[in-house]
């Protein structure tokens, strides 16, 4: 097990647990794991932190790698109206997106959904989550007809 956290702090406490730590997603190996996941990291971060993250973890997955991600959404739908990144916004753990926000963030990070689950509602918190596998896009086999 691999870990790569944002602050020295976590990492130190994983540290004799894992075989490597990381404090910069740029720092990750090229095609080096099977699989990365991403659990309760999205809704702490903006888009360009988001963006940097995907295009990183999938350049470091082996090509048949997969990287598993949960991430927020507002129980009614979040829009551009009501999509907010403000730093009290990622402290609290509330940024929220849609599918179709996140869908273009991976798109845009080289990435493809294979699998998106069902919602499951968190109605104290007003929010809802789904998980998601994505692959680079440049996997995907293409069958020609």
């Amino acid at each position: 097990m691999y870990a790569l956290d944002i602050t020295a702090t976590a990492l130190e406490k994983v540290k004799g647990l894992t075989k490597g730590e990381w404090l910069n997603p740029e720092a990750l190996p090229d095609k080096f794991f099977d699989l990365a996941i991403s659990h309760l990291v999205t809704q702490h971060i903006d888009n360009k932190t988001l963006e940097g993250q995907i295009r990183n973890v999938l350049r470091s997955l082996k090509r048949k790698g997969l990287f598993a991600m949960q991430f927020a959404d507002q129980i009614n739908g979040t829009t551009d109206e009501t999509y907010n990144e403000t730093l009290e916004y990622q402290q609290g753990g509330g940024v929220c997106r849609s599918p179709d926000m996140m869908r273009a963030v991976i798109e845009g990070s080289g990435g493809k959904i294979v699998w998106m689950s069902q919602p499951r509602d968190f109605v104290d918190f007003g929010s809802r989550w789904f998980y998601l596998h994505i692959v680079p896009a440049t996997s995907i086999i293409r069958i020609r007809k």
